[in-house]
């Protein structure tokens, strides 16, 4: 099996077609730096191989638009409020292609703003957590020394 050099690959590419030996997407393949367009036989089998994910690439998107192609990012697969770690792999105007979870999935534009959220820093985790703790004790009509209570028991020290 050949080892592809990503290095020379198109940025919308998301898989390297293993028997044909080129680099292809969903919707086609590049052949000498020009994309054809046409279905790829038996997608999704070991035929293809995933570019791979770059673990220690800072995220670009802000969050803002859709993420590219490529893009680490988080994508609420259950639809719960509990957000995996997803790489970007295709990106069309209706539909953006997500492996997740050891499984590509499809995110619709549409959906995209509740589903899929930039990746956060430990900072603002710990801040929504503690955002999330205070609207609930404010909307149980808890006290304000309880809400110290909890602040302080998050870990937050006021420093002098």
């Amino acid at each position: 099996m050949t080892i592809p050099d990503w290095t020379e690959a198109s940025c919308a590419a998301t898989h390297y077609d293993c028997q044909a030996d080129v680099f292809c997407n969903i919707g086609g393949w590049w052949h000498k730096g020009t994309f054809i367009y046409e279905d790829n036989n038996g997608w999704g089998t070991n035929r293809y191989t995933p570019r791979p994910a770059e673990p220690d690439k800072p995220t670009e998107w802000d969050g803002t638009g859709l993420p590219q192609v490529g893009e680490v990012c988080k994508y609420d697969w259950t639809e719960s409020g509990f957000f995996s770690t997803a790489i970007v792999r295709y990106r069309g105007d209706k539909l953006i292609i997500v492996s997740c979870e050891g499984s590509e999935r499809v995110v619709y534009v549409e959906d995209a703003a509740e589903q899929l959220r930039p990746i956060r820093t430990h900072a603002q985790n710990e801040r929504e957590e503690l955002e999330d703790l205070l609207k609930g004790a404010i909307a149980l009509d808890f006290s304000v020394q309880t809400m110290v209570s909890c602040i302080i028991a998050r870990g937050y020290r006021l420093e002098r």
